[in-house]
């Protein structure tokens, strides 16, 4: 049986805009044009949003979802959960700091993402250790009134120090919200994969792709450029899900990893952190079974995966 294992780089092999770069500069696109050029209506003409000259490709798609009134008025699906985005906001900037200093546009969601949830993991790590010693701080200093009372009295307390606790309800909070705004991260991606990347007719095409013809088709990319362009006939397994513009928040199934800082006992705990470690474990679970099956012992091709 011929497989073929394919990722990102499939896809930039055939001029698609698909790594976190250009859906980063897409994003900031969107957010420019509808804050200069449909935000505030009342500018005149000569004031809107003007495309650079490496943004032309993107013109139409954007011009042509607020063209119509009726797109504004009901809130653009992909305009009202990526505008304040957290995420993309943070994103956006730690890509800007590297082409500023030199370095190229590359930017790892995984890693980025792995950054902040540990800074968060340590906080909360940090915040539960003082709040153990302020509570064995409260009864001694509860046991020391009582001996002053000549009594002890379960009655007969120190004020409760909380102040910390107020600091693990904001990272609750955080957490909240960093998933929230990570979920709506993800769907916008799989928006813009499927509602403007898969809309584009590619003139690339891999001559040496033509003379495979795999039965199964294990891809780590979201997108469908293998089995519109080649193999219709071949199985696919998309390893990190599939992007489908008929999904929404609560059912989009495309997975982020996350970069391994941790060790096996720590990496249940943070995964929790996030409420990712479904999602991670059904990823190694869909990998696990595809070993038990032999479906990675006759690979013909491999393509190498770039972000």
């Amino acid at each position: 049986m011929d497989i073929l294992i394919i990722g990102n780089g499939f896809d930039l092999a055939h001029g698609l805009p698909t790594t976190y770069g250009d859906f980063l500069i897409f994003m900031k696109l969107i957010k420019n044009y509808y804050e200069n050029s449909v935000g505030f209506r009342k500018r005149d003409e000569n004031s809107l949003f003007q495309f650079k000259e490496n943004e032309q490709k993107y013109k139409d798609y954007i011009t042509n979802i607020y063209g119509v009134r009726k797109c504004i008025d009901e809130g653009r699906e992909l305009t009202r959960i990526s505008l304040d985005n957290v995420w993309i906001e943070y994103f956006s900037k730690v890509y800007e700091e590297r082409e500023r200093s030199g370095k190229t546009g590359w930017i790892d969601f995984e890693s980025e993402i792995s950054i902040i949830i540990e800074n968060l993991d340590k906080t909360m790590k940090n915040v539960l250790e003082q709040n153990r010693e302020v509570e064995i701080l409260q009864k001694n200093l509860n046991y020391l009134v009582a001996i002053t009372n000549h009594r002890y009295d379960s009655d007969t307390n120190i004020e409760d120090i909380e102040p910390l606790k107020v600091n693990i309800n904001m990272i609750n909070i955080t957490k909240e919200i960093l998933l929230k705004h990570l979920n709506e991260l993800i769907r916008s991606l799989e928006i813009y994969l499927t509602d403007y990347v898969e809309k584009i007719q590619i003139s690339k095409f891999l001559p040496d792709i033509y003379e495979i013809n795999p039965e199964y088709v294990i891809s780590f990319n979201y997108t469908n450029t293998c089995n519109k362009y080649y193999f219709k006939d071949a199985k696919y397994d998309y390893i990190h899900g599939k992007a489908e513009i008929s999904h929404n928040i609560e059912n989009c199934n495309l997975v982020l990893g996350i970069d391994e800082y941790l060790d096996e006992k720590e990496k249940i705990k943070i995964l929790n952190l996030l409420n990712l470690k479904n999602i991670i474990k059904e990823f190694i679970n869909k990998q696990d079974v595809n070993i038990k099956n032999g479906l990675v012992k006759n690979v013909c091709i491999m393509i190498q995966m770039k972000n």
